[in-house]
């Protein structure tokens, strides 16, 4: 049924009711047929120049699979171009949420756009260590967060918090000179705290 009004409204050159009518659809198809249909809503909706409704269907995606490179792909193009940096975070920890594995790059990006587009520091710090508290989390993701956390801690003047950050970084870094130098400024922190 969905396959005929789809292809009728299609040909009437309905875009808007293509979409209404596979945004129906997903109330009632099973859990394997959603992406594709999510995955259509959503490119319709962004040719419909409805950034936010199209945000919301990859944000499903990315709930259903955080690995989904498309699918985040297209958020941050939508986010960027509609401007809402806000909604794109709110999805990235939606989706981070819903699922254990997985979730640390999608966090990772979630705490990069809190710093650099929203002006949220304490909402980034926030999710940095989130992503350093996963068990599963991959070591360059880890590296990452626990850099970037350490850089605002610093700038924020939370010294004693920074002390176990640097500590965790360089138990994370590969490089025996980087740690050497996150190891010193740890051992001058601590000797100044």
């Amino acid at each position: 049924a969905l396959g005929l009004l789809r292809k009728n409204y299609v040909v009437a050159e309905r875009a808007a009711d293509v979409v209404r009518a596979v945004e129906r659809a997903l109330e009632f198809v099973d859990a394997e047929e959603k992406t594709p249909l999510h995955r259509e809503a959503a490119t319709r909706l962004a040719i419909l120049d409805r950034p936010e409704e199209a945000m919301a269907h990859y944000g499903a995606l990315l709930v259903i699979d955080p690995h989904d490179g498309d699918a985040r792909k297209q958020l941050r193009q939508l986010a960027k171009h509609a401007g809402r940096h806000a909604t794109h975070a709110a999805l990235l920890i939606a989706a981070a949420e819903a699922h254990s594995e997985g979730a640390a790059s999608v966090l990772l990006e979630a705490a990069q756009l809190r710093h650099t587009k929203l002006a949220d520091t304490d909402g980034a710090m926030d999710l940095y260590r989130r992503v350093l508290e996963l068990n599963d989390v991959d070591a360059a993701v880890a590296l990452k967060a626990a850099h970037a956390l350490s850089e605002l801690l610093e700038a924020a003047e939370r010294e004693t918090e920074r002390l176990a950050v640097l500590e965790q970084l360089a138990e994370l870094e590969p490089s025996t000179a980087v740690r050497r130098i996150v190891l010193g400024r740890a051992a001058r922190l601590a000797e100044h705290l």
